[in-house]
C-alpha cells in the first residue's frame, strides 16, 4: 500500500528549508477547490527520484487547495507499480503523476 504523506507533518521540515518567501506565494496551477495528488514512481531508490519526491511533495505544500500528498514506491518491481496505480486511482486521487520505469507494461493502468 502506498504511503500517504500527510502535508501538515511530513512537508513541514522540507517547507521550512526553502525559506518564508517561497511559501506566501500560491502556484498559478493551484486551483480554489480541494484536490489530492500522487506521485507514482517505478524506482524510487536514486538520488534523483528523492530529489523529485521531494521537490513534488513541496510544490503541493505551496498549494493550499490540496488536502492530501500520495507517494508510492514500485520498488523496481513492475507488478507492484501496476498494484500502486490502481490502488491509488481507486482512492479517486484527483492528480496523478507516474514515473512508468516498467514502459508499455504500466500503460493499461494508466489508462484504466
Amino acid at each position: 500500500m502506498p504511503n500517504t504523506l500527510k502535508l501538515a507533518g511530513s512537508v513541514a521540515a522540507l517547507a521550512l528549508s526553502l525559506g518564508g518567501a517561497a511559501l506566501a506565494e500560491t502556484p498559478s496551477w493551484c486551483g480554489p477547490n480541494p484536490a489530492s495528488l500522487a506521485l507514482v514512481d517505478g524506482y524510487g531508490g536514486n538520488s534523483w527520484r528523492l530529489v523529485t519526491t521531494a521537490s513534488g511533495a513541496a510544490e503541493a505544500a505551496l498549494c493550499p487547495s490540496i488536502t492530501e500528498y500520495i507517494y508510492a514506491d514500485g520498488q523496481g518491481n513492475t507488478q507492484k507499480a501496476i498494484s500502486d496505480i490502481n490502488s491509488i486511482a481507486a482512492r479517486g486521487i484527483n492528480a496523478l503523476v507516474v514515473f512508468g520505469d516498467a514502459g508499455p507494461a504500466v500503460l493499461p493502468a494508466i489508462t484504466n
